[in-house]
């Protein structure tokens, strides 16, 4: 199997997701054998993956697909060779994650840092749910994320936008420029 993640971290249906989710600034593909779990097959080969600033998430699975479709090959030539080294998953270092749900689009910028929080918007802005935002009182549907900074943001630069708003969205350690629907 080709799996998305280092396993035996993120093992589950969407790992990509979760990454984003979880702030991680990379990520990787593991080529693992199959056996009676879910991701828990010995390892055979993994590489890191790097998850840059504002990247989607389908230009990240296609990273991840393309790296892992050249593992893969590799893999099953050493396979073939004899070659191929069986590495037992760590089970105290696992970690699952089951399909996202509507509240894991939800969160309180106060407590992530503007980079997360504009990674996240920006890989997920594609999916079918919209990250709703909470900061200072107000709820936000977001659009979509334009830039983030390290620093406190004014949101005097506000502006309506064909009934979306630009606004600094305030983060613990800085803000991130958004389109977003006050709700």
């Amino acid at each position: 199997n080709v799996h998305p993640s280092l396993l035996p971290a993120n093992r589950g249906p969407v790992p990509l997701f979760w990454a984003l989710r979880k702030g991680h600034t990379s990520t990787g593909v593991t080529i693992h054998l199959i056996d009676e779990g879910m991701d828990s097959g010995d390892i055979l080969v993994q590489e890191r993956v790097m998850v840059p600033d504002g990247i989607s998430y389908a230009q990240l699975e296609a990273q991840c697909a393309v790296r892992g479709g050249a593992l893969l090959a590799q893999t099953v030539w050493k396979l073939y060779e004899g070659d191929a080294t069986r590495l037992p998953q760590d089970e105290a270092k696992a970690s699952y994650d089951t399909f996202p749900v509507q509240e894991d689009f939800v969160v309180h910028a106060e407590v992530w840092e503007a980079r997360h929080l504009y990674n996240f918007i920006c890989g997920v802005s594609d999916w079918a749910e919209t990250v709703r935002v909470y900061t200072e009182g107000r709820e936000w549907s977001i659009e979509r994320a334009i830039s983030y900074s390290h620093k406190t943001e004014s949101t005097t630069d506000e502006f309506v936008m064909e009934a979306s708003a630009k606004v600094w969205v305030h983060c613990r350690d800085g803000s991130v420029c958004v389109e977003a629907r006050a709700t």
